[in-house]
């Protein structure tokens, strides 16, 4: 046949081959335009990880990952596999995702104060690409580029970089989103199964990502994709063994850890005094110091969501809505007007996409039913509907937009309605899809209105300034004086005092006891994970930068028989550093062997 056809029509033995000729340099062209995109995350992505690395020596382990360099170590060095995570804010467990990340850091780096860096860095890069993958379906290639630079540069995205604190890690649901997208786009359920695999996997590192969910039925309600596949047996077995130690786990404690955290009770027991060595001894507070949230302990006592009377509720929740909405804008900028500013930008892009898709339904809509169809699409003309029904590209990418506009709103709205107040951190997973859209404001929204491209440029640079001169500057540190790593601080010092005094006398053991000024959840939530107590942050540095193990295992951080002592003189210039202590006298029996700034070091004598 074909050959029939090239006898009939000679001159098509020269158009065929130029016709494969340039669809195969389109399809290079596109394979360039993925690769600039590439370049782009990577070089972004090396920026943002070095600047948030800087200075890594003068921050020792955070007191909240403890769990997970004890899981890492333990994974690592023995095989056990991870069961649980650190002790949430309402005393139960989380589960052990960010375990696995930490085990990460341990293999190529020596030094604990770096071991989550590299899961950290390999997360961030992830994240920066899903951000460029997402934004380029839904809005183009310059949006891509603008978001993966606004996101992987601003104050939440430098944080994420160097950390693997378990807050509903962002990676799961950029991907989550852009999974969303292909399902609606390419019509094929394997991309639900993907996605519904990439946030159980996500829930695993942290359960704050559970209202993701929530948009994937909205989704389906809009554009009816296929739910069924094979791939969703395969997602499930795969998610089933991501959480079977934690479930099995959760089993022997009647889920009441899963029921805690999904219903936000607090299980944390009363009389968490009882597994203090000393129960009689109590927490005393620098006078004027001032609770900062999140840092208290508050008992089993139902629901947070059934505390007081109708007024006092509507009043929380009136301002949650008010902290959510502004509350990944002020993370990244600090001034109010200016978090306000950039929060109406975002808001704007989506009643933007949302009236754009809504005049193209109008518009297909009236093609098939209305008869005057002509008169209506110039009547949508001004909403942004210039292109027809049958623009494919056009079609796909504002489905897209629409997609991505509801796995933003959905788990937003929720978030608004349910979280609790003083609790910013629960909005961070969704900082990624608002710079999406806020970089489309700029791209698609601006630039698009017929403005001058002075204008344009003008609230592009102010956008930019807004979220990035704050957070790069601020962590350019000139104090290092060209020691990029930093220097080690006191805490870090003191420790080192006691592990050369122990080295001298060939000991890798000793009872170490702390006087420190700290958190009332640290020794409270003794009673739920024994490895809780004051002082754990440093029997890590004992443990795995000296190879010493610290024999006291008291809730309060002092025992009778303490070989050292090491003893806080007054707290940290810092607002949000811990203010309260164990007022222990040390009487004649220690002598001071050492001072490093606020920490003296005293021997037994």
């Amino acid at each position: 046949m074909h050959r029939d056809l090239l006898r009939e029509h000679p001159e098509l033995r020269w158009r065929a081959p130029r016709a494969a000729i340039f669809h195969g340099l389109s399809r290079i062209e596109i394979g360039q335009e993925t690769l600039r995109g590439v370049a782009a995350v990577l070089f972004i992505g090396a920026a943002g990880w070095l600047l948030a690395l800087q200075g890594w020596k003068s921050r020792p382990p955070a007191f909240d990952m403890l769990t997970y360099f004890n899981n890492a170590d333990a994974l690592v060095h023995h095989g056990v596999i991870p069961r649980v995570g650190d002790v949430s804010s309402y005393g139960s467990f989380s589960p052990p995702g960010t375990s696995w990340f930490m085990a990460l850091g341990m293999f190529v780096f020596n030094d604990p104060r770096l071991y989550e860096k590299a899961g950290s860095g390999l997360l961030y890069a992830g994240t920066l690409l899903g951000v460029f993958l997402l934004a380029r379906a839904a809005f183009g290639s310059r949006c891509a580029y603008l978001s993966v630079l606004l996101y992987g540069l601003s104050s939440l995205g430098l944080s994420i970089a160097g950390s693997l604190w378990p807050i509903g890690h962002p990676f799961f649901y950029v991907w989550m989103g852009y999974l969303a997208i292909q399902w609606v786009k390419r019509q094929k359920g394997n991309y639900l199964a993907a996605a519904l695999l990439v946030w159980v996997v996500g829930m695993n590192v942290d359960m704050t990502i559970a209202p993701a969910v929530l948009a994937l039925p909205i989704v389906w309600l809009f554009y009816h994709p296929p739910l069924l596949s094979r791939s969703l047996l395969v997602a499930g077995v795969l998610g089933a063994t991501v959480w079977f130690p934690y479930l099995q786990f959760a089993e022997g404690r009647g889920f009441t850890d899963l029921s805690s955290q999904l219903l936000r009770q607090s299980i944390v027991p009363a009389n968490y005094q009882a597994s203090w060595c000393d129960p009689a001894l109590s927490l005393q507070s620098v006078a004027g110091a001032t609770a900062q949230p999140g840092t208290g302990v508050t008992p089993s006592q139902g629901s947070a969501v059934n505390v007081g009377g109708l007024g006092q509720r509507l009043t929380q929740r009136l301002r949650v809505v008010r902290e959510g909405l502004v509350a990944n804008y002020t993370g990244a900028i600090p001034t109010s007007p200016a978090s306000v500013a950039l929060m109406l930008m975002t808001l704007a892009t989506l009643a933007v996409v949302a009236v754009d898709v809504f005049a193209r339904s109008a518009v297909g809509f009236a093609a098939r039913y209305a008869p005057q169809r002509k008169w209506v699409a110039s009547r949508t003309e001004w909403l942004g509907t210039r292109h027809t029904a049958d623009d494919r590209p056009t079609r796909e990418r504002m489905r897209s937009a629409a997609v991505l506009l509801l796995m933003l709103v959905i788990p937003w709205l929720f978030l608004l309605a349910v979280a609790e107040p003083g609790k910013p951190e629960r909005f961070y997973w969704l900082w990624p899809l608002q710079v999406i859209a806020l970089a489309a404001f700029v791209t698609n929204v601006v630039a698009k209105s017929r403005a001058p491209r002075t204008i344009v440029w003008m609230v592009c640079l102010a956008v930019v300034f807004m979220l990035l001169w704050g957070p790069v500057f601020d962590r350019v540190d000139p104090t290092l004086h060209g020691n990029w790593a930093g220097t080690d601080p006191t805490t870090v010092r003191a420790m080192d005092l006691v592990a050369s005094d122990l080295r001298t006398q060939g000991k890798n053991e000793a009872s170490v006891g702390y006087q420190l000024y700290v958190y009332q959840f640290m020794p409270a939530y003794n009673a739920i994970d024994s490895h809780y107590k004051v002082g754990a942050d440093l029997d890590l540095l004992l443990r795995f930068q000296h190879g010493i193990t610290n024999t006291n295992t008291c809730a309060e951080g002092v025992a009778p028989d303490d070989e050292y002592r090491i003893v806080q003189t007054q707290p940290d210039a810092d607002p949000a550093a811990p203010r309260e202590h164990f007022n222990v006298s040390l009487g004649n029996d220690y002598h001071m062997i050492g001072q490093e700034g606020a920490f003296q070091v005293f021997k037994r004598n």
